[in-house]
């Protein structure tokens, strides 16, 4: 989808300061990943990135009143996993605010601002709105995995608005296949199992693979099925490979990483990930990518410099099903 007149006007973050060390067989060393503290709550968390995003924009929280707040879900912080939006918002201390909740295997933050987008463009009403990602892993995993990936905690919030000089979003593609959405989901809250206490408390409110076939099958082909989602977004924006000058990329292990540079030209591309080694943040990693894209942007002296009219590619391969690639002008 081509879009038209919506820039990105701040990427805020919160990391914890502690670190748990997660054992994957496919790893010879534990992963090191930053682990929620019991101060860290999950909506704490939350808040305190959408403050950071709306800061780095010049924008107040009144600003968001009446606007979009768009929550992905990989991991439910509590019983009110699906009122997310609505909790952060009365943090924050917005008023009415249209808000929406989803789960997408790691990512839903590139699903999220193609919808966000969609609703701008549909909306001459609204001015912007955040893609807001919150991760707590404790109480919602087997151990901090999900497969091969070593779960880590944190929060990222994206701010899209109109005009603006921040990066402008030039085009959005995404595809889904239906018949391998049993690979990863919560049993508890609307799948396999009720949402009462017995079994939240006997540890089955957790996000795991449930479906090992499927999950190895998407795994296999996932980087060839990104290669069509990244051509229709390059398509809509109007370039190809030799206009791109970095590349934006999250991946839910490092061997789906060395297979995407292995299969697209990116060798003489700047590749910007999120910086936290092998720990992965489901849909937040991607957005803590793009806050270190606006931090190289604003450090003159690294080479090769982005400058204005810089295209940027951005992608997130997840763990399931999904696929989405953006484009976006620095």
């Amino acid at each position: 989808m081509k879009i038209d007149g919506l820039t990105l006007g701040g990427v805020g973050r919160f990391l914890p300061c502690h670190l748990a060390a997660v054992t994957v067989p496919t790893m010879p060393d534990p992963v090191m990943v930053p682990a929620a503290g019991s101060e860290d709550l999950p909506y704490a968390m939350a808040t305190t990135a959408v403050r950071d995003a709306l800061l780095q924009a010049g924008r107040d929280v009144e600003d968001l009143n009446g606007q979009y707040l768009l929550v992905c879900n990989e991991g439910p912080g509590d019983y009110l996993f699906q009122l997310a939006g609505r909790m952060v918002l009365d943090d924050l201390g917005v008023g009415r605010a249209h808000t929406y909740s989803f789960t997408q295997g790691g990512n839903s933050a590139v699903f999220a601002l193609y919808l966000l987008a969609c609703h701008l463009a549909n909306n001459p009403d609204a001015q912007r709105g955040v893609v807001l990602a919150t991760q707590h892993w404790k109480y919602h995993s087997v151990g901090r995995r999900l497969g091969d990936a070593a779960l880590g905690d944190g929060a990222a919030a994206a701010l899209l608005e109109r005009g603006g000089a921040g990066p402008r979003l030039m085009a959005i593609s995404a595809s889904s296949e239906g018949q391998f959405h049993d690979i990863v989901y919560s049993e508890v809250g609307g799948w396999a199992v009720p949402m009462t206490e017995d079994p939240c408390r006997n540890g089955r409110f957790v996000y795991r693979v449930h479906n090992e076939r499927a999950a190895r099958f998407v795994r296999a082909v996932t980087v060839e099925r990104a290669d069509a989602v990244i051509a229709r977004a390059m398509d809509d924006a109007g370039i190809g490979w030799d206009s791109v000058d970095a590349v934006v990329l999250d991946t839910a292990t490092p061997d789906i990483a060395e297979g995407f540079a292995r299969r697209f030209p990116i060798g003489r591309h700047r590749l910007i990930t999120p910086g936290l080694g092998h720990a992965w943040l489901c849909s937040a990693g991607i957005m803590f990518a793009l806050a270190r894209l606006l931090q190289e942007m604003s450090v003159p002296h690294l080479e090769p410099t982005l400058h204005g009219g810089s295209h940027v590619l951005v992608i997130s391969l997840g763990i399931d099903a999904n696929w989405a690639a953006a484009v976006m002008e620095v």
